[in-house]
């Protein structure tokens, strides 16, 4: 039996792409073997104009309010799914305007984690370049291991 490691916590944050369940499924094996909690991170980026009722821009990143519900219902499956085998599951879902590697170091400072699981699309070297990479951005400034599940994996 394994001792409980009580400055360990690892924070996998999730998109709700099919590579979320691969996110969880690392994540939750780090967090079995250092007999330590999970939390699971779900961000959902709106723009600043509808927390106060305003209109969002056209293309913005508006999140629809009944997207945020299943995001939400979402998210309690995926720890329940966790919890079931045996772990000890907590979940966060927030809405913020920042941008999301913003959001999740802010998340993983807040919740004081000490890893963090995050996936890799791998949208190719040009996007990268054009639009930078939410993974590329944590790792660059996160202070604590990061976890990268590659989707081709």
């Amino acid at each position: 039996m394994r001792a409980y490691v009580p400055d360990v916590r690892i924070l996998a944050c999730i998109d709700f792409s099919p590579l979320s369940e691969r996110v969880v499924a690392e994540a939750s094996v780090l967090a079995r073997a250092a007999s330590a909690p999970l939390v699971l991170l779900a961000i959902d980026r709106t723009e600043p104009a509808l927390a106060s009722g305003g209109v969002a821009p056209p293309g913005g990143h508006r999140v629809p309010p009944e997207d945020t519900a299943a995001h939400r219902a979402e998210l309690d499956r995926i720890a329940a799914a966790a919890r079931a085998s045996g772990l000890d599951v907590q979940v966060e879902h927030r809405l913020t305007h920042a941008e999301i590697p913003d959001a999740i170091l802010h998340a993983a400072t807040e919740l004081i984690a000490t890893h963090l699981v995050v996936g890799s699309h791998g949208h190719g070297k040009l996007h990268e370049l054009v639009v930078g990479s939410v993974t590329q951005a944590v790792i660059r400034r996160a202070r604590i291991p990061v976890v990268v599940v590659p989707a081709g994996a």
